[in-house]
């Protein structure tokens, strides 16, 4: 998911996940807010064959499908929030078994092989570990109210999933506790992910080599891929991108 504002950072998460895990995954561009011309025209070139899907067609068909389940919870927070319209698209629009979650804010150095590998088989749901506690609610309440053990220090900006493991109906009864909801709603989805997926077995961090971090100066060294998320985001660019170009990213691949 991405907007006008950050759609070149798009480009730059899309092309290094291509160019360095050899996937073929299909692409699915879902934008939210008003889409430009000069956007669509350029997501069209550099990615034949994309799925792109504008916020105008999403309301058109994921409302109406949560009004049908009754799914009350999730049609107003969807509306509000742009992080739950996220985690309820991506699971009502895609069509594959499994989704890999990437914002925009996330940049490959190296192949991703534990993401390639798990992608293959039926076994894991992997996410980025974060690098503080950011859920809405604290472990104690999500064990007094559901019984669950949360999975620790989830972030959602790098996610590879098994669809039918996270039931939306789940979510929906997790949303009428005001306990989840009242806390910092850039923080609802991952929180969402963490109690829904609590209890699965299969639940992973990503290793180390899949870094987030709000340090600068930490180098590449057996850095995978890179979350910069919150106060970390200007290293997007005077770090994450000057390493890539400097290293010959913007080169022909050879062969």
């Amino acid at each position: 998911m991405c907007y006008w504002r950050d759609y070149l950072l798009a480009f730059w998460a899309l092309k290094s996940f291509y160019r360095f895990s050899g996937a073929t995954y299909p692409l699915v561009i879902h934008i939210n807010g008003f889409p430009t011309r000069a956007m669509l025209r350029a997501f069209t070139l550099h990615f034949p064959g994309s799925r792109i899907i504008e916020q105008e067609e999403a309301d058109r068909v994921v409302q109406p499908m949560l009004a049908r389940c009754h799914l009350d919870q999730l049609s107003m927070h969807r509306l509000s929030n742009v992080f739950i319209r996220k985690l309820v698209d991506f699971q009502l629009l895609s069509q594959t078994p499994k989704i890999l979650i990437l914002d925009s804010d996330v940049l490959f150095f190296r192949c991703p092989e534990e993401i390639v590998r798990s992608a293959k088989s039926n076994s894991d749901n992997l996410f980025l570990r974060d690098c503080s506690y950011c859920y809405t609610i604290t472990e104690a309440t999500a064990a007094r109210l559901f019984g669950v053990t949360l999975v620790p220090y989830l972030n959602a900006g790098l996610g590879l999933v098994q669809r039918e493991q996270l039931r939306l109906e789940v979510i929906e009864e997790f949303l009428r506790h005001a306990a989840v909801t009242q806390g910092d709603p850039t923080f609802l989805e991952q929180t969402l992910y963490a109690i829904g997926l609590s209890g699965r077995t299969n639940v992973k961090h990503l290793p180390g080599s899949y870094l987030l971090s709000r340090e600068v100066g930490l180098g590449f060294r057996g850095v995978i891929a890179r979350h910069y998320a919150g106060e970390s985001r200007s290293l997007i660019t005077s770090e994450g991108i000057n390493y890539l170009i400097e290293t010959g990213f913007l080169k022909a691949k050879a062969g």
